[in-house]
């Protein structure tokens, strides 16, 4: 019997470090998102004020605003004096680590539409706008007063977890 709840187990830590985590903007729509798929989301609802957001957790919903939340001041803490301890530099490492990380991320697409408001700006940049477009990402310039952007971005746990452990390794 123990070894049903154990498999259970394995099964949702495996489903945890594999299951999509997106960050969708589309302005078109109205859509802020962050979402861990088949676990929950994170919505921003600028629509309904500018610090409303909603959490969603399973079947659980709450829908937050910001600014009614009120939290009690703390008092002022005071550090005791200590000398000044030199920390050895690992800002390469750090840095290293933190592009290693942003390459595990996969743009499923991205689309910009700009218009700059002048006509010979917008006529310079067509060209350019033109050659940067690829299958899931492009910039398209137009003359309609359109600024609108599309952004989905995706992610998994065991991808930022692998390379968190495997860079100490090495």
């Amino acid at each position: 019997m123990w070894w049903v709840f154990f498999s259970i187990f394995v099964a949702a830590i495996f489903w945890l470090l594999w299951a999509p985590i997106r960050l969708e903007v589309n302005t078109w729509k109205g859509i802020y998102r962050v979402e861990w798929i088949g676990l929950g989301a994170l919505n921003w609802l600028p629509e309904q004020g500018l610090d409303v957001i909603e959490t969603r957790l399973f079947f659980w919903k709450k829908r937050w605003a910001l600014s009614e939340m009120q939290s009690k001041p703390e008092p002022p803490k005071t550090k005791p004096k200590t000398k000044a301890v030199k920390k050895p530099q690992r800002g390469i490492a750090r840095w290293l680590l933190v592009k290693k990380i942003a390459r595990t991320f996969k743009v499923r697409h991205c689309r910009l539409w700009i218009d700059t408001g002048d006509y010979l700006w917008n006529a310079w940049l067509f060209p350019a706008g033109w050659l940067l477009q690829k299958p899931n990402v492009g910039v398209w310039i137009n003359f309609q007063g359109k600024n609108e952007g599309s952004l989905l971005v995706e992610n998994r746990l065991g991808r930022v977890l692998w390379i968190i452990i495997s860079s100490r390794f090495h």
